[in-house]
């Protein structure tokens, strides 16, 4: 296989992040685990391969993700059928009463629908261990239902007040956003029912020059993330992919030692551990990514041309307003270009393809939430 092979700063044991029997599947034998290569260059010939190998492969569970110890990440998880106080309780259990990890409910206690959020947790073997026994023993008394979600938050000081990397990070979301959703839709298909309401694509508000110009001309990083908040996020618009939360306030947390973060709204909900542990690896890269000076802008920038000049041609709408095809269709072209812009190693861009692809399957057009065939272990 001839791919063009960049350098990688990730640990050089694989047995970190897999188990000797996965090291030893076949995809990784075609791709090097711990290996840079660059799978946009892939021939017609190794990609059909690729594709084939991918779909073969089930994704485990990963003791670590190979990220710095201090960057902090939790999350939260709707949930259906679960009454009471019987998931506090059981969660307090499974936790050994860690305060961190905490619940609400949608209306009263004794509705059908709760919602549960994280501690602060690390990339380290005995959170991640946690994070596994949690999600598998609630998914025996709950289940995460089509009108659920689950939202990842990621520290804002792994970016911190880099303007550069702010604008970098923003121009990949809102040129990537499709590839993004499809990836977070995780088990599913197509996006969960109410994600209008709570997790709207927001490329479509940036498409207009003024508001670009409004974001882009300013100054100081200050301004350029209240900017973004306004129009990008959800403080502008009320149910946005992503939101931040205070990243601009000098004394965030600071008494604490702790600093804003991020929320990533998009992620269908989800109890297998694979995608949870899959979706903050997308997001944490996506950051650090943006802050490493490594990424392409001119690939980037090209991408989107072809984006908007491509879905111009479909019936006029433009490529960012005909939302029913554009999140939920497969763009393999834009999802390989996209993992050798955020990934280092070819096991993160295993992992991305993995979850994006879904076996090649695009939702039916009956707009029916619909489960795609698995492809984690989780559900063997």
């Amino acid at each position: 296989m001839a791919t063009t092979e960049v350098e990688n700063k990730v640990d050089r044991n694989p047995l970190l992040y897999v188990t000797s029997r996965a090291y030893s599947s076949d995809i990784f034998k075609f791709l090097e685990p711990l290996k840079n290569d660059k799978l946009s260059d892939l021939s017609p010939l190794d990609l059909q391969q690729f594709l084939v190998l991918l779909d073969q492969y089930y994704l485990e569970y990963r003791r670590i993700l190979g990220i710095r110890k201090d960057i902090r990440f939790a999350f939260k998880n709707k949930l259906d059928k679960i009454l009471g106080d019987h998931l506090e309780n059981y969660l307090n259990e499974l936790t050994d009463g860690d305060s961190g990890w905490c619940v609400n409910y949608y209306g009263t206690k004794e509705s059908k629908q709760s919602v549960f959020q994280s501690a602060d947790m690390h990339d380290e073997v005995e959170d991640w261990l946690l994070i596994k026994t949690v999600l598998k023993n609630l998914s025996k008394v709950s289940k995460s239902g089509k009108y659920c979600f689950s939202r990842v938050f990621i520290g804002g000081e792994v970016i911190g007040d880099d303007f550069e990397a702010w604008q970098i990070f923003i121009k990949l979301w809102y040129v990537y956003e499709n590839i993004i959703y499809r990836f977070t839709n995780g088990e599913y298909l197509n996006r969960r029912p109410n994600i209008i309401n709570d997790a709207q694509p927001g490329t479509s508000r940036l498409m207009n020059p003024e508001k670009v110009r409004y974001i882009t001309n300013v100054g100081t990083c200050t301004q350029f993330l209240e900017n973004v908040d306004c129009i990008f996020t959800a403080r502008g618009i009320g149910n946005a992919p992503f939101n931040m939360y205070e990243l601009n306030a000098a004394n965030t947390h600071k008494e604490e030692g702790r600093h804003d973060v991020i929320e990533f709204r998009c992620p269908n909900g989800t109890l297998d551990p694979v995608i949870l542990q899959n979706n903050i690896n997308l997001f944490v890269k996506m950051f650090l990514a943006s802050k490493s000076g490594n990424i392409d802008v001119e690939v980037v920038e090209n991408r989107f041309k072809k984006n908007t000049t491509d879905l111009e041609l479909k019936e006029g709408k433009g490529v960012y307003g005909d939302y029913e095809n554009f999140y939920d269709l497969i763009y393999i072209e834009q999802a390989l270009e996209f993992a050798d812009l955020i990934f280092d190693n070819n096991l993160d861009k295993v992992y991305f393809l993995r979850q994006y692809f879904k076996s090649l399957e695009v939702p039916k057009k009956n707009n029916h939430f619909q489960r795609a065939k698995r492809f984690t272990e989780e559900h063997l």
